[in-house]
């Protein structure tokens, strides 16, 4: 090791190799800085360059990494975005499983129903058409004993006219009159303009044609 004194009374050649030392790691440095810098840049234009592969369809997300990741700009039954590679095209395809519409003819006339987003609609539409001569019960409803189908079942309290509902497992209920009830219903459907239902539907025992 060379001392402090040593260091003091180095001569002009010493001292020349000491500023060419202190030069050369300087440059060391700021070539290593220059290296980082152009890393960097080049990693972004590598996420630029990739970010024009993915389909206009899909919005670009970062992950914590700060790499892109594709997420489709479409929603599936849930309300979830899909995440990774998955194309609008399938994301489609899952919210096309939502139950949509259907109508009901009584007689000469239609009304047409708005389903619920749940898989008890969803298994009543699917096997549409129907003919179902309903019966009557208590001066508000009209019911079929149906086969089994998925229930969510809930109490809503107040029954509204043009409800349909599925009780218990195994019955169709299509309410025409608005009263409070304490029983459990799953919901299906509610018929969007109830003018006319209960007149169409009578007193009695009457045929609903269900159709899409």
């Amino acid at each position: 090791m060379v001392s402090l004194r040593h260091t003091l009374h180095c001569g002009p050649n010493c001292m020349v190799a000491m500023l060419l030392s202190v030069l050369l790691l300087t440059g060391m440095l700021l070539s290593g800085c220059q290296n980082v810098g152009d890393t960097t840049a080049d990693r972004e234009a590598a996420r630029k360059a990739k970010q024009t592969e993915f389909s206009p369809d899909l919005t670009l997300a970062t992950d914590k990494n700060g790499e892109y990741i594709s997420e489709t700009t479409v929603k599936d039954v849930s309300g979830d975005v899909q995440k990774g590679n998955t194309q609008k095209a399938e994301a489609t395809a899952t919210t096309s499983k939502k139950a949509g519409d259907m109508k009901l003819i009584i007689g000469d006339k239609t009304f047409d129903v708005k389903l619920e987003d749940n898989a008890t609609a969803r298994a009543v539409r699917e096997q549409l058409p129907l003919d179902l001569q309903m019966t009557e019960l208590n001066g508000n409803e009209k019911y079929y004993y149906y086969s089994s189908l998925p229930t969510e079942s809930t109490r809503p309290g107040t029954i509204h006219a043009g409800d349909i509902m599925l009780y218990q497992s195994n019955t169709l209920v299509l309410f025409y009159q608005t009263f409070e009830s304490n029983y459990s219903y799953t919901r299906i459907g509610h018929v969007t303009d109830t003018k006319g239902l209960a007149e169409a539907l009578g007193s009695g025992d009457v045929l609903v044609q269900w159709r899409t």
